[in-house]
């Protein structure tokens, strides 16, 4: 078995798993046999980008093995992992794991990381924005909590990110440069922050339903009252 310290529990593959991706390892751009450390962190990408809900990318500008040190334990105590990754084999995942996710008809075959595309827009520009997030030194802070166990997770990451979570000099040297949300979603650093900002889906569900029956207790006080109020009118002529 295979394993590679890049979060809190290694992520490990059985024989079976690492046949498999030898199996179906692609070729480069020349059409050249990929060397096995790509193919394993290509493999160690997919099974981020297939576990995890939410990812945050994170331009890394010369930070120090200590300061990089601290850094992942910060972000470790605040619920999320960190991990540094290659961007062109992250992008490759990413491609993948986004057209394995269409029907066939929306893809080509996979012949190599690089020659691979997608004909479904929307898809298509989620990948776009995610591998211009993917520039210079970059880490990536993910979570697979689902949005029952953490409902503000995006508010979360922001705040785990900020000058005063993180030591100063640390601070300096990072730049966010994007999220990707459920798959479905890839945000500026600007949107992120905004998103943060918003209620999350259980508050707005209650919002929601005190909207739908605030008029119908209103109704049901109107009712419960006119009655009475005209009983009191007729016993009044009496």
């Amino acid at each position: 078995m295979t394993s590679l310290a890049l979060r809190s529990k290694p992520i490990v593959f059985s024989a079976a798993e690492a046949a498999t991706a030898l199996a179906r390892a692609k070729k480069s751009r020349n059409d050249n046999s990929v060397p096995l450390e790509k193919i394993y962190y290509y493999e160690v990408y997919r099974r981020i980008l297939a576990e995890n809900r939410f990812l945050l990318c994170v331009q890394n500008n010369n930070l120090t093995a200590a300061e990089y040190k601290a850094f992942k334990l910060s972000l470790n105590n605040a619920g999320f992992t960190v991990s540094a990754v290659r961007n062109a084999l992250m992008g490759a995942a990413f491609l993948d794991h986004c057209a394995d996710s269409l029907a066939p008809s929306n893809t080509t075959p996979p012949q190599s990381y690089h020659k691979r595309t997608i004909q479904d827009e929307a898809t298509k520009r989620l990948v776009t924005r995610f591998k211009r997030m993917l520039v210079g030194p970059s880490l990536m802070v993910f979570s697979n909590a689902s949005h029952n166990e953490r409902p503000f997770l995006m508010a979360d990451a922001v705040k785990a990110l900020a000058p005063e979570s993180i030591t100063s000099s640390v601070a300096k040297k990072i730049i966010v440069a994007g999220a990707l949300v459920d798959f479905k979603h890839a945000l500026s650093r600007e949107q992120l922050e905004a998103a943060a900002k918003n209620p999350s889906m259980q508050r707005l569900r209650e919002e929601l339903v005190g909207l739908l029956s605030s008029p119908g207790s209103q109704l049901v006080g109107v009712l419960q009252t006119t009655p009475q109020a005209l009983v009191r009118t007729l016993s009044g002529r009496e």
